[in-house]
């Protein structure tokens, strides 16, 4: 299929290996023009695989979404049998219309794909079903997925290839996913910002045409009135005026409804695209906490610009003040999260209602920020309403009120009730394992808090097996070396270390702070909390470790 796969043998089983697409290798150091060209017409990487930033020979601001757009298209390839791209126009074309076709030309969806080639009978074969099934199964959810990982606007994409992985693991298991199609908004400012010429010749080509006929329609008022006579005139006349008035009204309310849409789609481009303004990709920030800092203060501004914006739908600004909010948790901008959250709440139960599956999700998320920012009691409450509602709306086995449940359950770890958290982590364990899988990654995040639960409940007989046994699933499931595996393996030696298993605990500690120090850096703040737990000779746990939590959104 592709050079930059290989699929080699492990224990008798074929196992495939992603090799290269040419994409950014420099996720710590600085770029060079000599980064993606050799020599002058010397692509590195395939094309057909090739990020849109990468074909950009000006720009050096290249980084792992670049490894997502690659992996969207071996996505595409194996779902259709080709690239978006075609290989053989490709290699047809000259250099300058390769990066032009790459960055520029939009993929068809993998369903429209499916339907404009001749080889679909085969393709279908290969993947042992029939040609109308498979292209049946494209739509959809599967075109999204696809979609998202193919966008041109890197920022509309997964911002890494776990995020891509769990949305497939979604659709899976017959999840939400994550991918959705671009809005009309959306859709109309790109159109608008790449066509921005002809759209204005198209106006006054338009103003232009409702001008001639209105003209030409009164002028034939006026013949026929003379023709027939002085009372056919009057008659003539009127009907001329009513016209003309009719007319004006249409283009009025046309044009009216032509700027409230451009309006929409240019506010909310600006207020979006202000979080990223002025940050300069080239830019050697001194710190990540620069970098954090500087995409912090462009959040708090377009906080302010979406407050009390009449930019269209209230529940599109809802949506926008969803997305920011937790943008801002992401940064520690909790406090102000909160106050996003309860704007897009109020909205929604005054559009949609109290018992609405967007407006419950509100309720969730603004729980979660009032968690982060230490308002545990507001916290408690939002969520047991929520959990009631969610329950009585949706049912005590849906995939949001499972979430809502675990999600009250790290709520009272964290208020210091522990018991009330082992009961409902282990409702939710019980309905994970039922529902997803013993090993899925949302079973395994639930196992951490239920085991850190039983080990604040002075249950360490209990914690530190279901620990170990987190620890081993995390790292066949995710790999040695993901964020929820060293999570884990943090409250692990934790756990050791309580239970007076201080070797082994020193051991997982310093296994643990040495992947996080080269995977996350030394000023990381997981790095640094597993520089807190490590235990020097002879402690005795008496100044304590700090243990960390997984959630759920």
């Amino acid at each position: 299929m592709t050079s930059s796969v290989l699929v080699a043998m492990y224990d008798d089983r074929p196992v495939p290996k992603v090799i290269d697409f040419g994409v950014a290798k420099a996720a710590g150091q600085a770029l060079t023009d000599k980064t993606l060209m050799t020599g002058f017409g010397a692509l590195v990487g395939t094309p057909e695989y090739m990020s849109p930033e990468q074909a950009s020979l000006n720009n050096l601001d290249i980084d792992t979404r670049s490894d997502v757009y690659s992996l969207g298209v071996l996505l595409y390839e194996l779902l259709t049998g080709t690239t978006p791209v075609d290989k053989k126009s490709l290699g047809k074309a000259a250099l300058l219309e390769v990066l032009r076709v790459v960055r520029e030309v939009e993929a068809p969806r993998p369903s429209a794909k499916l339907s404009s080639i001749d080889t679909l009978p085969s393709v279908a074969a290969n993947r042992g079903t029939e040609p109308a099934k498979l292209s049946r199964l494209m739509k959809g959810e599967l075109d999204w997925l696809v979609m998202k990982a193919l966008e041109k606007d890197r920022t509309r994409r997964y911002d890494t290839a776990n995020g891509l992985a769990r949305d497939i693991q979604r659709y899976l298991a017959d999840e939400v996913v994550e991918a959705r199609p671009p809005s009309v908004g959306y859709r109309v400012s790109k159109f608008v910002r790449r066509h921005k010429g002809q759209v204005i010749a198209a106006g006054l080509v338009l103003l232009a045409l409702l001008a001639g006929i209105t003209g030409t329609t009164f002028g034939l008022f006026r013949a026929e009135a003379a023709r027939r006579g002085e009372a056919q005139q009057r008659a003539a006349a009127e009907k001329a005026a009513a016209a003309e008035r009719l007319a004006k009204l249409d283009a009025d309310t046309k044009r009216q409804e032509a700027e409230t849409n451009l309006a929409f789609a240019k506010k909310g481009n600006e207020i979006l695209g202000s979080v990223f303004a002025g940050l300069d990709p080239k830019a050697n920030y001194a710190t990540v906490a620069d970098l954090r800092n500087a995409l912090r203060d462009n959040l708090n501004k377009a906080v302010k610009d979406l407050e009390g914006s009449a930019i269209g739908e209230p529940l599109e600004v809802a949506a926008m003040q969803n997305t920011l909010g937790m943008s801002l948790l992401g940064l520690g901008e909790a406090s102000l999260a909160v106050e996003v959250f309860q704007k897009a709440l109020a909205t929604r139960k005054a559009k949609l209602g109290p018992d609405h599956p967007d407006t419950l999700i509100s309720m969730n998320e603004l729980a979660w920020a009032c968690q982060d920012s230490g308002q545990l009691a507001k916290a408690v409450t939002l969520y047991e309403e929520t959990l009631e509602k969610s329950r009585a709306k949706l049912g005590p086995d849906h995939p949001d009120s499972v979430i809502v449940i675990h999600n009250l359950a790290t709520a009272y770890q964290d208020r210091g009730q522990p018991a009330k958290a082992v009961t409902l982590l282990e409702e939710t364990l019980q309905k994970q394992k039922a529902k997803l899988a013993p090993d899925h990654p949302f079973t395994l995040i639930t196992m951490n808090n239920l085991a850190r639960a039983y080990q604040a409940n002075a249950e360490l007989a209990k914690a530190v097996p279901l620990f170990e046994e987190t620890v081993e699933k995390q790292k066949a499931k995710l790999g040695p070396d993901h964020p929820d595996t060293l999570t884990s393996m943090n409250n692990l030696a934790l756990a050791y270390q309580d239970s007076g298993q201080l070797a082994k605990a020193v051991t997982l500690s310093e296994e643990t702070l040495e992947t996080r120090k080269a995977k996350l850096g030394r000023d990381h703040p997981d790095t640094l909390t597993s520089m807190n737990n490590l235990p020097p000779v002879g402690h005795d746990r008496s100044q304590g470790g700090l243990n960390q939590l997984s959630r759920s959104r």
